[in-house]
C-alpha cells in the first residue's frame, strides 16, 4: 500500500499531492481489510462484456435475463455490475463486468456454467437470437487504484476508455489525478481503474458514480469551475482516443 502511494506521489513530481494522497488513502482503506488467503484485487482478473441486442428483443431479453438468467450465471461467478448503455457508444447494448482470480479459475468456472442444463435450456437458448455481437476484454486493476468496500445505491456510471500514446506506467500520475479528481456537488466516486490486457492495449477504462445523470456531464458543461476538467485537460495529451458511456445499472446490479 506505502508503495502505491508513493508511486503517485513521485510520478505527479511538482503537482499537489497532498489532497490527491488524502483522496487515494480513504479509496485503498479497505484493502487493508482484505480476508487471509483471498486473492488481492490486483491480482485478479476483471472481465468487461459488451452485448448489442436486437431493438425489439431488449425488453424481453432484460426479463429473461433477470429471472432466470442472472440467478443462475452469478452461482457461477462474481457479477460487479450490469447495466444499460444509456448514451455514447452503439444504442441497445449492455454492458456487464465480472471478476476472476485468475484465466485458470474462469475457465473452471466457466465449464461448470456450461454444463449445467438449466443455464442452456431456461436462458442460453433463448437470447442466443436476441444477439447481434459480443465483445469483450481482459483487465487488471491499475497499481493506484481499488474496488470501493461499498457503493451507494442510486446512482448512474459512467466508463470512460482512454487510448494512450506512450507507456502507460510512465503516464500514472496524471491518470490517477484525474480518476480521483471530483467537483462539489457531483457525487463523484471512482469505481475502479484498470488497464486493458486483452483487447484494445495501451487502454486504460475507468468508471465512476455519480449522483445523477447532470453530474456526470458537469466537467464538461461548466469546465471554467470543474477540478475535474482541469484534470482532464492535463490528461487529454497523453490519449489518442477518448470514449465515454453513460451506464444505468438494472435492478439485479451489485453496483446500481
Amino acid at each position: 500500500m506505502l508503495g502505491r502511494k508513493l508511486l503517485v506521489q513521485f510520478t505527479l513530481g511538482r503537482r499537489n499531492t497532498q489532497v490527491l494522497t488524502s483522496q487515494f488513502q480513504r479509496l485503498c482503506h479497505h484493502e487493508t481489510q482484505a480476508t487471509p488467503g483471498a486473492t488481492p484485487d490486483h491480482q485478479k482478473v476483471y472481465e468487461l462484456r459488451c452485448y448489442q441486442v436486437n431493438v425489439k428483443d431488449m425488453k424481453t431479453y432484460i426479463e429473461v435475463t433477470t429471472d432466470p438468467g442472472i440467478k443462475i450465471r452469478t452461482k457461477y461467478s462474481k457479477l460487479l455490475g450490469y447495466w444499460q448503455s444509456e448514451y455514447g457508444g452503439i444504442c441497445n447494448q449492455v454492458v456487464h463486468m465480472w471478476v476472476y482470480d485468475s484465466l485458470q479459475h474462469r475457465i473452471q468456472l466457466r465449464k461448470g456454467l456450461t454444463s449445467d442444463p438449466a443455464w442452456i435450456s431456461d436462458y442460453l437458448s433463448h437470447v442466443l437470437p436476441m444477439w447481434n455481437f459480443q465483445e469483450n476484454s481482459l483487465m487488471r486493476l491499475l497499481p493506484w487504484a481499488s474496488i470501493p468496500s461499498e457503493v451507494k445505491d442510486g446512482g448512474i456510471y459512467q466508463l470512460e476508455k482512454l487510448t494512450l500514446t506512450g507507456d502507460i506506467g510512465k503516464e500514472m500520475g496524471r491518470i490517477a489525478e484525474y480518476g480521483l479528481a471530483a467537483d462539489e456537488g457531483t457525487d463523484r466516486q471512482l469505481i475502479g481503474a484498470w488497464n486493458v490486457i486483452c483487447g484494445k492495449l495501451n487502454t486504460v477504462n475507468l468508471l465512476h458514480r455519480y449522483g445523477s445523470q447532470d453530474a456526470a456531464i458537469h466537467h464538461q458543461t461548466h469546465p471554467e469551475k470543474s477540478k475535474t476538467a482541469q484534470a482532464y485537460k492535463s490528461m487529454l495529451p497523453l490519449t489518442a482516443a477518448v470514449e465515454s458511456r453513460i451506464l444505468l445499472p438494472y435492478s439485479f446490479s451489485p453496483w446500481k
